[in-house]
């Protein structure tokens, strides 16, 4: 009986943690579709929205948390099962992460609108294709721990190195933009706009990483933060 209500517990935590990643899922897709300029609903119906999930997603981290802690506290779980339930939490805290970048994406998008300078034209792509990598690296990063993909969290975790390249890019032609032309408040605002969201992508794949290495954790019984960050 001991057993039957041990897995039924687990099992709701790794159905709390699937159903936040879904909804984590669903704001990426959200904010990619306001950077497109291609969003079907309002604005206010788009920001009501995006608040809604931020809020959800709160939610579930603290869900989360609590039920990992009450866990550990009542079934003393054996060494297999602790690098679980200890990489849930790992992953809960990541994804709440990744969803407050997310929110501060969108708000520097919805600040900005579309006056920005012109050097924002010709960042245009790269920034979109640092937000692609970053999302398509914490959707991997979930799957590698959910269909227990070893190969697929280690491709992941490499993923970062060109993350962090395409971030450098960005703000080195940030940088080199002439102060002389921005002559108005909104060109200044739309530098500053065009670096946090850099800023925030780059740290969506830094997040995208470490559920990646949390999966290798419950794969393989090992920490390999400490290994990256000394190759690094």
């Amino acid at each position: 009986m001991l057993t039957d209500n041990r897995d039924k517990f687990f099992g709701r935590v790794s159905d709390d943690l699937a159903a936040m990643s879904k909804v984590v899922f669903k704001q990426m897709k959200l904010v990619k579709s306001v950077m497109k300029g291609g969003s079907t609903v309002s604005e206010r119906e788009c920001t009501e929205e995006i608040l809604h999930n931020e809020l959800v997603i709160d939610g579930f981290e603290a869900k989360l948390r609590s039920g990992i802690i009450n866990a550990i506290a009542l079934y003393s779980p054996r060494t297999s099962d602790m690098r679980k339930l200890m990489a849930c939490y790992d992953i809960s805290l990541s994804l709440e992460r990744i969803g407050d970048l997310l929110l501060n994406i969108y708000e520097y998008l919805h600040k900005s609108g579309g006056d920005m300078p012109e050097i924002y034209s010709d960042l245009r792509k790269r920034l979109y294709d640092l937000y692609e990598l970053s999302e398509e690296m914490s959707r991997n990063a979930v799957f590698s721990f959910t269909c227990e993909d070893i190969r697929l969290a280690r491709e992941t975790i490499l993923l970062d190195n060109k993350a962090d390249v395409m971030y450098a890019e960005i703000m080195d032609s940030v940088s080199s933009f002439s102060p002389e032309n921005l002559s108005r408040e909104q060109d200044v605002s739309g530098i500053v706009a065009i670096s946090s969201m850099a800023y925030n992508m780059e740290r969506m794949a830094d997040n995208a990483t470490n559920i990646s290495e949390s999966s290798v954790y419950v794969m393989e019984g090992k920490s390999i933060i400490h290994v990256r960050n000394e190759a690094e």
